[in-house]
């Protein structure tokens, strides 16, 4: 019996923390919920005017693309990108695909923001594919973000 517990002890750092499901489906309805989850939080952070919190569900070394070649790199430099945006109404992110697997997951998606700048009420509508990680902690961030218009904002 102290042999098992022994050899049961020896082997508990390399059993894996949480099963994967069992079928693709799963896999995919998991990737889904998490990629869901974390658009949540960055939808809910810009409404509430939490621009940090918005940059920290970006990874550290994250970077995001963007339309006339905008490339923006680091956590830091998204905060800045984000800042302005403090009179949003509403930003719904819509999952239209996902996949991945081993730590990243990736997503295609379609953004609507509305927000007020100084011309009134603005609409902007964009596609976006973007890279989640998982960090060693187990949590995830966006790690690429990428983004082109689909109409121009109104």
């Amino acid at each position: 019996m102290r042999t098992l517990l022994f050899a049961l002890a020896l082997l508990l750092p390399f059993a894996p923390a949480a099963q994967e499901p069992a079928t693709p489906a799963a896999r995919q309805e998991k990737m889904k919920t998490i990629v869901e989850r974390g658009n949540r939080e960055l939808s809910e952070r810009l409404v509430a005017g939490d621009v940090e919190g918005v940059a920290a569900v970006y990874a550290e070394d994250a970077v995001m693309y963007g339309p006339d070649g905008l490339a923006v790199h680091g956590r830091d430099k998204i905060l800045q990108y984000f800042r302005p945006l403090t009179e949003v109404k509403s930003w719904k992110l819509e999952v239209l695909s996902v996949g991945g697997g081993a730590g990243t997951i990736w997503q295609t998606g379609r953004s609507t923001l509305v927000y007020t700048s100084k011309e009134g009420e603005r609409t902007s509508v964009v596609e976006y594919c973007g890279v989640w990680r998982q960090s060693k902690d187990e949590t995830w961030h966006l790690a690429v973000d990428s983004y082109w218009p689909v109409e121009t904002a109104r």
